[in-house]
């Protein structure tokens, strides 16, 4: 499953859009396959459930880099 949203940088106060692969389970019947997102940052560091989905995570922001680390509130597969 690919979660992707958008966040407010705590630096420059500009919008930028984020995503995460969340990893499946290697005992999957099938793989899901994802395209990356070129205009998109990618998440650096995860905290997880035992499921893997995200519950807080750390990004770069898109416009001026700066770390950003924020909650993610996931349900039902989405954010």
């Amino acid at each position: 499953m690919m979660l992707e949203e958008k966040h407010l940088c705590e630096n420059c106060n500009k919008e930028f859009e984020w995503y995460y692969i969340v990893p499946q389970h290697m005992s999957s019947g099938h793989f899901k396959t994802h395209v990356i997102p070129r205009n998109k940052s990618e998440v650096k560091h995860v905290n997880a459930h035992i499921n893997k989905v995200p519950t807080n995570v750390t990004v770069h922001c898109s416009n001026c880099d700066h770390l950003n680390t924020f909650d993610v509130d996931v349900k039902n597969g989405t954010v």
